[in-house]
């Protein structure tokens, strides 16, 4: 039971191998379910401010939440039945609202959007930030290449980009713009990249 029956959910997720759900019950906590076993994870992820997105990695070890105030919470799943969450790098954060996250496909890199206009990522090991990219206006989404080489972002300046990301770098990834930005006659809410087209979502 997550609370009041009369009580909303919001920020539903899955985890890639459908072992974990995440909801959100208030605007400032949520929790995490084992379906397996069908009892909540130990530890209710708690926010100061509204807690807006949910996202887990894609090898199912890691957990990100974020929102308004720019505060992100970073958690590591537990490897076995019963352990708690296990709360790791407090000190991550980006200017202005949290709106969205992405894990690089290899599991080693964590993508922040924010409203600011700036996207940032970590090591998630580390905690060190070692990439930020910035539009003009609020980036409403990023998202990594299938390979992990490049990250596609989208934003209401009306424009995606791509940028390269070179792995060779040992403390630092060198997001350098690739090519020219993709226009849209408004503002871009989503972009989705194939193997050789970028589609544009615009409002």
């Amino acid at each position: 039971d997550h609370g009041p029956a009369s009580e909303e959910l919001s920020v539903c997720a899955f985890s890639a191998d459908g072992r974990y759900l995440v909801t959100r019950g208030s605007h400032i906590e949520a929790r995490v379910w084992d379906l397996e076993t069908e009892r909540l994870v130990p530890d209710v992820i708690r926010y100061s401010a509204s807690l807006d997105f949910a996202v887990f990695s894609r090898d199912t070890r890691w957990l990100c939440t974020g929102g308004y105030g720019g505060r992100i919470g970073l958690l590591k799943l537990p490897e076995s039945q019963g352990e708690p969450l296990k709360r790791m790098h407090p000190h991550l954060r980006i200017d202005n609202t949290a709106l969205g996250a992405d894990f690089s496909p290899d599991g080693r890199l964590l993508m922040v959007t924010s409203g600011s206009g700036e996207v940032r990522i970590w090591d998630l090991e580390s905690g060190a930030r070692v990439g930020t990219m910035k539009h003009r206006d609020v980036v409403t989404n990023a998202v990594f290449s299938k390979d992990g080489s490049a990250v596609l972002t989208a934003s209401l300046d009306g424009s995606a980009r791509r940028w390269a990301i070179d792995h060779s770098a040992v403390e630092n990834y060198d997001l350098l713009p690739i090519g020219e930005s993709y226009r849209h006659d408004a503002a871009v809410t989503d972009a989705v990249e194939t193997d050789e087209r970028v589609g544009l979502v615009g409002v």
